[in-house]
């Protein structure tokens, strides 16, 4: 039974060529279609699900009067959120670097001078509220003291190969920095950091 209804099936699309071609590729292009939406959504609701606490985490946006916006306000309304509103638990500001030039201070194989784009500068309280998830160090006191860095994995192991930089220092920007933590980079998608340097606390 099943071959003759196979049988007849082919036969009717050999016999009517044309419309089977279009039925198959507004069916093919159907699924595509679907399965990109599917994609897109995914990754747009993906965004800092890697976090402890994600959906209690909020990014501080301007809208300018002109109705354009942009994803940055300035560094003093972090100490204005948190003392106007009680319900706040920890803020932190990020300051990219924008090229700011690393040097290594020690244990370098090769100590020429070079520029890394994609850097920030962060409050003490940065891991309390973006849970990054660390290889080396511990996140939770890898900004207790001044003048500490973190490093990505992947520029970890460009500058010390499979060395342990716990404890190294870099320069950058003209100060030295002790090297406090390695964190792992395959989880974000909206923070892209290589390095992340340690700022005075808010007041």
């Amino acid at each position: 039974m099943f071959q003759n209804y196979l049988k007849l099936a082919l036969r009717n699309i050999w016999k009517h060529k044309t419309t089977t071609a279009i039925n198959v590729l507004s069916l093919s292009a159907g699924i595509a279609s679907c399965a990109l939406v599917f994609l897109f959504t995914q990754h747009e609701l993906s965004f800092d699900k890697g976090f402890d606490n994600a959906d209690d985490i909020y990014r501080i946006t301007s809208t300018f009067k002109d109705g354009s916006k942009a994803p940055t306000v300035g560094l003093p309304y972090a100490r204005y959120l948190k003392s106007e509103i009680p319900e706040i638990e920890q803020v932190s500001r990020l300051d990219p670097t924008n090229g700011v030039t690393i040097v290594q201070a020690q244990g370098a194989e090769n100590a020429t001078p070079f520029v890394e784009d994609s850097g920030y500068w962060v409050d003490p309280a940065f891991f309390k509220v973006l849970s990054f998830h660390f290889l080396q160090g511990d996140r939770n006191t890898a900004f207790k003291a001044p003048n500490t860095m973190v490093l990505s994995q992947s520029l970890a192991r460009k500058l010390f190969g499979h060395g342990y930089p716990i404890g190294k220092t870099l320069k950058a920007g003209g100060t030295v920095y002790t090297i406090t933590g390695v964190f792992k980079e395959d989880f974000l998608n909206h923070i892209k950091a290589d390095f992340l340097l340690r700022t005075t606390a808010i007041r």
